[in-house]
């Protein structure tokens, strides 16, 4: 069953492996980067604990009454 929720700390690493294949960015970019994205704004479809696919929301969860309406 797949479930779509926000990551976790725990979850980055997986973020980058899926970020990596998905967009076919460099192991150097995301090394940079992965460390500084805002867990927050995101949400990823898992499997079990596994990342399936990862995506940034518009709106973070502090402002998800003004995305909402």
């Amino acid at each position: 069953m797949t479930e779509v929720r926000t990551p976790t700390e725990e979850h980055r690493e997986q973020i980058g492996a899926v970020m990596r294949v998905s967009l076919n960015l460099s192991r150097a970019f995301l090394d940079e980067r992965v460390p500084t994205l805002p867990l927050d704004r995101m949400r990823c479809a898992f499997e079990g604990d596994r990342v399936r696919s990862a995506y940034r929301t518009a709106c973070g969860s502090a402002a998800s009454s003004r995305c909402l309406g």
